[in-house]
C-alpha cells in the first residue's frame, strides 16, 4: 500500500473497517435455501422485491443505435437526459418542463457525491450533514476533493428525539469555524437515511436560506424519493418548491 498515493491511503484507511465487515459478508451471504446459517446484511438497502420485474423489463428493451457505439455527450446521452426529465416531470408533477441540457448523467450516487465534493470543496473543506447518515459518505466526499464531513447530529438530548432543523446546521457551521475548518456546503438527505423522515418544504427552505446567507452549496439527495409507504408524509421534490435561492 504504501507504493499509492498519500490521498488514497489515508482514504483507504478510513475505510479499512468498514471494508473488512462487507466482505466477511460478502464470502457469507444468507440465504434462506443455500445458505440459512448466512449472514444478513442490514447495512446496505437494496430491493429483491422487484427483482423479476426488473429482469423482465431489462430483458424486454431492445434499443441500440449507431452512436451508442462511440463516445456520447460528457454529460451523458442526450436521448436519457430527455427520457429522465420526462421522468420526474410526471412523478413528481412539476409545472414547468425541465431542462436536459442542464442534466448530468453520473454511474450511481458515489460517482456524483465524489465528483460535487471536487467541483465544489478545496482541500480540507467540510461539508455539514445532518447525522446520523449514510456511512460512506465521508468517502464519497473526500475520495478525490480531501475534504471531509462535519457531523451536525439530529438527536435532541433534552427530549431523545431526531430533530431536523436549520439549527443544527447553524449549530454545525459555528462549531466547525472555531475549530478553524472552512463549510463549503450543506448535504440535505430527503428522504432521510438512515431515519426515514420526509422533510417539507417549509422545514428546508430555512435552511436554503441560510445557506445563501453563508455563501454556501446545498447538496439534496432524493435518491429514496420514491421508496415511500402510503402512510407516509408526502414527499415533495425540490424540484417542486415554489422558490429556490440561489447563493
Amino acid at each position: 500500500m504504501d507504493t499509492l498515493s498519500i490521498r488514497v491511503q489515508q482514504r483507504n484507511k478510513d475505510m479499512t473497517q468498514l471494508l473488512k465487515k462487507f466482505l466477511v459478508i460478502q464470502k457469507n451471504p444468507y440465504d434462506d435455501e443455500l445458505n440459512p446459517n448466512g449472514v444478513c446484511n442490514c447495512g446496505v438497502a437494496e430491493n429483491y422485491l422487484c427483482e423479476n420485474e426488473l429482469i423482465s423489463k431489462l430483458q424486454s428493451i431492445q434499443i441500440w443505435k449507431t452512436n451508442y457505439m462511440y463516445y456520447p455527450y460528457p454529460s451523458g446521452q442526450k436521448s436519457l437526459r430527455q427520457t429522465l426529465c420526462n421522468f420526474f416531470q410526471r412523478t413528481f408533477q412539476l409545472n414547468y418542463e425541465l431542462d436536459p441540457d442542464r442534466m448530468m448523467i453520473s454511474s450511481g450516487l458515489t460517482g456524483i457525491i465524489s465528483l460535487l465534493g471536487y467541483l465544489i470543496g478545496d482541500m480540507d473543506d467540510v461539508f455539514l450533514i445532518s447525522s446520523p447518515y449514510y456511512t460512506a459518505f465521508d468517502h464519497d466526499i473526500a475520495a478525490f476533493s480531501n475534504c471531509a464531513i462535519f457531523r451536525c447530529p439530529l438527536l435532541e438530548q433534552d427530549s431523545g428525539k431526531f430533530i431536523f432543523s436549520v439549527e443544527i446546521y447553524k449549530r454545525g457551521y459555528e462549531e466547525a469555524i472555531n475549530q478553524g475548518l472552512q463549510p463549503r456546503g450543506i448535504i440535505i438527505l430527503n428522504p432521510n437515511n438512515p431515519i426515514g423522515d420526509i422533510y417539507d418544504e417549509q422545514t428546508i427552505q430555512p435552511i436554503l436560506e441560510f445557506a445563501a446567507q453563508k455563501k454556501l452549496h446545498v447538496i439534496i439527495d432524493e435518491i429514496y424519493a420514491l421508496s415511500i409507504f402510503e402512510n407516509q408524509k408526502p414527499f415533495q421534490s425540490i424540484l417542486n418548491y415554489k422558490s429556490i435561492i440561489d447563493p
